[in-house]
This record gives C-alpha cells, sequence and structure tokens, in this order.
C-alpha cells in the first residue's frame, strides 16, 4: 500500500460522530506498521496518511494486538432478587419490622401505611 492510497482512504471516511472507520483504522495500522518497518519516522508517517502521529500509532499498536474489538457491557444483574417469604424482613426509617409475609403481602401492608 502505498501513501496516495492510504490518503485517500483516509480522505474519503465519512468519520460519522468524529470517529474513523474500523476499515480505514485498520489500513492506517498496517500502513504504519509496513512504514516503520522501512525505517520511517512517525511525523513522516502521519503526514502521509494524512492523520494525527497519535492516530496512526494507537492504530499500528491495535493491529499488532490482532486488530480492532467490539466490545459490549451487559448488565447480568437481577433487577429483583427472590428471596424466600420465611427469609423476607422490611424494616421502615421508624423501626417497624415486617417478617414472615409473601412479596405480595408485603406490598400491600406498605401501600396501606402509605
Amino acid at each position: 500500500m502505498n501513501a496516495d492510497t492510504i490518503r485517500s482512504q483516509v480522505q474519503a471516511d465519512p468519520r460519522t460522530h468524529d470517529a474513523y472507520a474500523p476499515a480505514t483504522r485498520v489500513a492506517v495500522g498496517r500502513y504504519a506498521k509496513q512504514r516503520r518497518a522501512e525505517g520511517a519516522r512517525w511525523t513522516q508517517i502521519a503526514d502521509e496518511a494524512g492523520v494525527s502521529t497519535t492516530s496512526a500509532r494507537t492504530w499500528m499498536l491495535a493491529v499488532e494486538a490482532q486488530g480492532f474489538r467490539q466490545v459490549v457491557l451487559v448488565d447480568d444483574s437481577p433487577v429483583v432478587e427472590v428471596v424466600p417469604a420465611d427469609e423476607l424482613v422490611i424494616t421502615s426509617p421508624l423501626g417497624f419490622t415486617l417478617t414472615g409475609c409473601t412479596l405480595e403481602q408485603a406490598v400491600a401492608v406498605l401501600r396501606s401505611l402509605a
């Protein structure tokens, strides 16, 4: 890949949310890796590709680390914890304690107090 090809790809990138597409980052990373192996300096690589030196270095490191990966965070914690009725204990701020009820019964009692 040559400098003109990589610069054209960078310039044609749509840059959604001010970020380059993964394909562009991988291409620049591979180009930077090739140019570094040839002895080029980071400023020269960045100028040729049309990106910052930080981007060129970061994207090259990502390519060396087997590429970019999408990360999805998932909250697996339960919304409601189910406890057996004999373990259900509700203590009010005034010290009133409710025990031995089902969840539905406890909700009914608490609603009647409101």
